[in-house]
């Protein structure tokens, strides 16, 4: 499980695009997007631990918090910075059905967390769930025309090594001890 969660993270260095990798001048602004990013995994690990151990509570109360704070929280930060507004309310106004469509797919997927959390360990739930990336990617493709950098995709596929390293242990895990593959392989099983 450390090779891969480590392969995993140094695909996300790469995707980052750190300036000794890059021979690119330090700026600024990316290297303080980097930091909050790591804030937020951080963040979102501890959250999926906590999930996991409400493992037997109903997905419901878990996500009427989620929500509850989700909503209060964001209402303070945005009257405290000032920028609290709402889009105009006009059917062809495609940021209100993007707005929606936000809140739909944070709420199914966050539903789609919390059943997979109940399943499984929070450590093979959240290697899978770092292909957000990859996806970010497509999205990001389709929507703004944006292509992702070639040090993206090889982060990207560094990525998706460390992933599969990760499915491909459990794999092996899950074979008898008497099995060719698990007595050949047996360092990935460390």
């Amino acid at each position: 499980m450390f090779l891969s969660t480590a392969v995993t993270f140094i695909g996300v260095v790469v995707v980052t695009q750190p300036p000794f990798l890059t021979g690119e001048d330090l700026n600024m602004n990316q290297l303080t997007g980097a930091c909050l990013a790591c804030g937020c995994s951080f963040g979102f690990a501890i959250a999926i631990v906590m999930i996991r151990h409400l493992k037997e509570i109903h997905h419901s109360i878990i996500l009427l918090y989620f929500g509850g704070y989700g909503t209060i929280e964001t209402f303070i930060m945005t009257l405290e910075f000032g920028v609290l507004e709402f889009p105009e309310l006009e059917l062809s106004n495609i940021e209100v059905y993007m707005a929606v469509g936000i809140g739909i797919m944070s709420f199914v997927s966050q539903i789609f967390l919390i059943f997979a959390l109940k399943c499984d360990n929070a450590g093979p739930i959240s290697m899978v769930k770092s292909t957000d990336l990859i996806f970010a990617f497509i999205w990001q493709f389709i929507f703004f025309s944006q292509t992702p950098t070639m040090w993206s995709w090889i982060g990207g596929l560094i990525m998706v090594l460390g992933i599969s390293m990760a499915g491909f242990r459990r794999y092996l895990d899950s074979l008898p001890e008497s099995h060719t593959h698990k007595k050949h392989l047996w360092f990935i099983l460390k």
